[in-house]
């Protein structure tokens, strides 16, 4: 069996990374988005329950069980440490996850696998990625959108992403960018031009 090609895409707040995602899914790539893998094993992995409960407090979780997002990233964003444990809790189990699936993209004869994650380089994470994909937007625009999007203020926003490595680090590290100038016509152009460069890779394996 040919081992499948895996590609890491991220990219910080804002940046339109799902919507890269999302539109290498309509040409026919099987992708895997880590932070809603993280988001169901967050409710649904009983162990990662209790340890959750544990460090931030049952209040954390809904009467129904569900989770109180806005409650826990009070408690999380701002604080570092809170945030590392959070990661610790939840990153192993979604690696484990995400490699299980890619093992039954193996057997079915997929060639490529594009897994989308926000921290890949902030956890290491990308070490594990046969290429690394970084979409960029300038910070303005990423602020503007996320305003648009959830109504968060610019404080807010500004706050969380102090905790991201610098996009342009990540720009730097990455083996290919997507440039986002908030056109959709434009990011479907770049999603081609990654397309082509993708097709590439797989023929150098």
């Amino acid at each position: 069996m040919k081992r499948i090609l895996k590609v890491g895409l991220t990219g910080n707040m804002g940046c339109g990374k799902s919507e890269v995602r999302r539109a290498l899914s309509r040409r026919g790539y099987p992708t895997i988005d880590a932070d809603s893998l993280a988001k169901q094993i967050a409710v649904s992995h009983p162990e990662a329950v209790r340890e959750i409960k544990a460090r931030f407090g049952d209040e954390v979780y809904l009467a129904d069980g569900s989770l109180n997002r806005r409650l826990l990233a009070e408690k999380v964003f701002g604080d570092a440490d809170a945030l590392a444990a959070l990661n610790r809790i939840l990153h192993p189990r979604v690696m484990q996850e995400v490699e299980r699936q890619l093992q039954t993209l193996a057997q079915r004869g997929e060639a490529i696998a594009v897994i989308e994650a926000a921290l890949f380089y902030e956890t290491g994470w990308d070490r594990d990625m046969d290429a690394m994909v970084v979409v960029y937007a300038p910070l303005e625009d990423r602020i503007r959108w996320i305003m648009q999007r959830d109504g968060s203020t610019r404080e807010q926003i500004l706050a969380r992403m102090a905790h991201q490595m610098p996009l342009e680090e990540k720009v730097k590290r990455a083996d290919f960018v997507i440039q986002n100038t908030g056109s959709l016509e434009h990011l479907n152009m770049e999603v081609e031009r990654l397309h082509r460069w993708l097709q590439e890779q797989r023929q150098k394996r």
